[in-house]
């Protein structure tokens, strides 16, 4: 189900994501491409699917955006899968959109992203901000001034890096923390 019914039901703050939706909304009309991130990400997705890629990788690196991607599907998918453009021309346009976890479940992409048919882009989404000590989330004792987030970096980090001596294209969102706003902000981005 989407919705902010759902979302309240499930005691997420509505005011606090469409206020996140809001802030972006206003950042992508600035006049500036460089300072406007939804040209920034339509033109790498433009440039991405004309190249023939044209299925979205999505991997977050943090436990609670693992739905995230499932979510991207509904939006893009819907929105963008059409058969005629606005002409009435058959153009069997959209994006293909799959994921899950950059954290848990990318053993099981990248050997099909580094070595099979390269048609896709990967999406990272990287969280800057650890889970707070107390939360079940957080399961790596800061040790060595380690924490669990440092060792979710490395896997982005790698994966990245994994990918780009294979020349596959990707982008990386880069969130200060999940919360209620920011999800609104990456869902009106």
């Amino acid at each position: 189900a989407v919705g902010l019914l759902p979302a309240a039901l499930q005691g997420v703050n509505t005011f606090s994501l469409l206020a996140g939706a809001k802030d972006m909304d206003q950042w992508t009309r600035n006049q500036n491409p460089a300072q406007n991130p939804a040209l920034m990400l339509a033109l790498a997705w433009s440039s991405m699917t004309a190249q023939g890629r044209r299925e979205m990788v999505v991997l977050p690196y943090k436990d609670r955006l693992e739905l995230f991607s499932r979510y991207l599907q509904q939006l893009i998918m819907e929105s963008l899968g059409k058969e005629k453009d606005l002409q009435g021309r058959i153009v069997h346009e959209g994006i293909v959109v799959y994921g899950n976890k950059g954290s848990t479940d990318q053993h099981a992409y990248i050997q099909q992203l580094r070595d099979g048919f390269d048609r896709f882009f990967t999406s990272f989404i990287e969280v800057q901000q650890d889970e707070m000590p107390s939360s079940p989330h957080h399961l790596v004792k800061e040790e060595d001034g380690f924490t669990s987030g440092d060792y979710l970096l490395g896997f982005l980090l790698g994966t990245r890096q994994a990918l780009y001596e294979k020349g596959r294209a990707s982008y990386t969102i880069t969130i200060p923390q999940v919360s209620a706003y920011t999800i609104g902000m990456l869902i009106a981005l």
